[in-house]
C-alpha cells in the first residue's frame, strides 16, 4: 500500500504473509515502510488479523466515498490504520 507519494519514491507499507507461531488464533507480521529515505520494519502480533481483512475490504466496497473514518489496529497497539473517507465521486 502506498501511504505518500509525493517525493522522490512513494513511502509504502507491507505486510509479510500471516505467520502462527504457536498453530492457534495468534497471527504474527512483519511490516516494513519503505520510501523517500525510510527503511523500517517491525514484528505486529493479531488475533486472527483482527479484521485486518475486513478494513481493506471495507475500503475497496466504498471506494465511492464514505463519510467518517475507518480504523483498524494490531491486538498490541504497534500498527494502527485510519483512512478518512474521500470525497464521494473521486
Amino acid at each position: 500500500m502506498i501511504l505518500a507519494s509525493s517525493g522522490p519514491s512513494p513511502v509504502r507499507l507491507v505486510l509479510s504473509a500471516p505467520q502462527r507461531p504457536w498453530q492457534d488464533v495468534v497471527v504474527d507480521y512483519l511490516v516494513t515502510v519503505t520510501g523517500d529515505g525510510l527503511d523500517a520494519s517491525a514484528g505486529i502480533t493479531s488475533i486472527e488479523g483482527d479484521s485486518l481483512a475486513e478494513y481493506f475490504s471495507g475500503i475497496a466496497e466504498r471506494f465511492r466515498g464514505w463519510s467518517g473514518v475507518l480504523e483498524w489496529q494490531s491486538l498490541e497497539g504497534q500498527l494502527r490504520r485510519r483512512r478518512t473517507g474521500p470525497t464521494a465521486g473521486m
